[in-house]
């Protein structure tokens, strides 16, 4: 009875300990999303470095920090990050968009299309990955290309004002002019 007791002591002191160190990572890790919102970068990244430090197997806290590289400029750290990320769990569309996001801002837009690719295979409902792969595509001068994500980013959010916008870019660029019958605009007065 002694032995057992001391052993279910044992388990609740380190199911307790193992409970803490993620909480304390968990608490963390929102403090960074919080220091992310309010466009303090620095400070995430100490948050969430405290958080890898105890937890070093959460995808989502390395992409977190990656997305505070990015919004640095710092895209290579920011790569790494998600590099990791992937790594942890390769099913991240968040990941691969992102890490799209910074090799598209670094000129790489190949990889960049590679990269929206892949989060659009994970996530087929994500306006934004479509809008950047349009991007992408425009920037190549790949108009159709563009055009077709743009319309596909639109479709999945009819709000999506930039997409419409650089959609009527790409167009332009594509040698188009405006035809009421195909894009009928309301003019109010």
């Amino acid at each position: 009875m002694k032995n057992f007791r001391l052993m279910l002591t044992l388990l609740l002191l380190i199911m307790t300990f193992s409970c803490g160190k993620n909480k304390d990572a968990k608490t963390f890790y929102k403090r960074g999303i919080a220091n992310l919102d309010l466009k303090k970068s620095d400070m995430a990244i100490e948050d969430f470095n405290k958080a890898i430090a105890i937890n070093p197997n959460d995808a989502e806290i390395y992409g977190s920090r990656g997305v505070a590289y990015y919004n640095k400029g710092q895209y290579d750290r920011a790569i790494e990050d998600f590099n990791k990320a992937i790594t942890i769990n390769p099913n991240y569309a968040k990941a691969y968009y992102n890490r799209g996001d910074a090799y598209a801002l670094k000129g790489q837009l190949d990889t960049a299309i590679e990269d929206f690719n892949k989060a659009i295979a994970i996530n087929s409902n994500d306006s934004r990955a479509y809008y950047n792969r349009g991007v992408a595509y425009y920037n190549k001068k790949q108009y159709d290309m563009a055009i077709e994500n743009f319309n596909k980013a639109i479709a999945i959010n009819p709000n999506f004002t930039r997409a419409y916008y650089n959609r009527g870019l790409a167009y332009y660029n594509k040698g188009m002019k405006y035809n009421p019958k195909i894009s009928p605009a309301v003019i109010k007065k």
